[in-house]
């Protein structure tokens, strides 16, 4: 039997999918090998880094034809994140650094909703930050995040003339 070629994607991030296609009906789908990729119905899901081949294969009538693609696995991003605390409560001096290894530069981030080609959030008030890095092959570190933690001094005077300092933590 004539089989159409396999059409879609060739990359596909560690645990994560992508859908081939043939136009051609009532084949079976294979990889070979499962440690790298698997298929079922023609999505295929990237298990661990490097190359797998999947198939497509027809049969009519006793004869076989197969179509094949190479599918490579690209390793996500790893990431650490580094925090410097507010110096004195109210204000936004604060700031994230991530640091990221594995996948492909260049890197995108995006620092709670706003997406940014720098590895620094600055000018933070305290509480939590988050971060999602996305390299060059669409793979993803997704929510890596810190508490920047806003401290500061009150004064406070007693009715008995005392005057006392407190020191507060304030993890918004």
């Amino acid at each position: 039997p004539t089989v159409a070629a396999i059409t879609g994607p060739s990359d596909v991030c560690k645990n994560s999918t992508i859908t081939l296609a043939s136009t051609t009906t009532g084949g079976v789908w294979s990889s070979s090998n499962t440690n790298i990729a698997t298929v079922s119905a023609g999505v295929v899901t990237g298990v661990n880094t490097g190359t797998a081949t999947i198939s497509y294969t027809v049969t009519n009538s006793g004869c076989s034809t197969t179509q094949t693609k190479a599918i490579s696995v690209n390793g996500n991003p790893s990431a650490s994140i580094a925090k410097t605390d507010v110096t004195c409560y109210g204000l936004t001096n604060g700031s994230a650094t991530v640091t990221v290894s594995g996948g492909t530069a260049p890197y995108t981030y995006v620092w709670g909703g706003s997406t940014s080609t720098t590895n620094i959030a600055s000018n933070l008030a305290g509480g939590k930050v988050k971060c999602t890095i996305t390299d060059a092959k669409g793979c993803k570190f997704p929510n890596i995040e810190s508490t920047v933690i806003s401290t500061g001094y009150v004064n406070q005077f007693v009715s008995d003339g005392g005057n006392y300092a407190f020191n507060f933590t304030d993890p918004i």
